[in-house]
């Protein structure tokens, strides 16, 4: 029986075109947020970004050398639980 450890867990997801997966796992939602910042700002070159206190996704638009990419940055709450 799973029980819930009253812990949790933020995940910070990236879907970019049709690839999608989780690029960082977090035990305080401000570190998180503030991982999902440093990488906005290092995909758009937009330095003056802030990750809103409580944001759960952000759209993203990178110009490549190919193409242009749109998709989004997520961060979702997980509650831990043990066996």
């Amino acid at each position: 029986m799973e029980i819930l450890t009253g812990q949790k867990v933020w995940l910070v997801k990236s879907e970019l075109g049709k690839t999608w997966g989780v690029i960082g796992v977090f035990d305080n939602v401000l570190a998180a947020e503030k991982f999902a910042e440093e990488k906005y700002r290092a995909w758009t070159d937009d330095e003056e970004f802030t990750w809103g206190r409580g944001k759960t996704a952000q759209e993203i638009h990178i110009e490549t050398s190919t193409q242009p990419l749109d998709g989004k940055l997520i961060i979702s709450e997980y509650s831990v639980r043990s066996k």
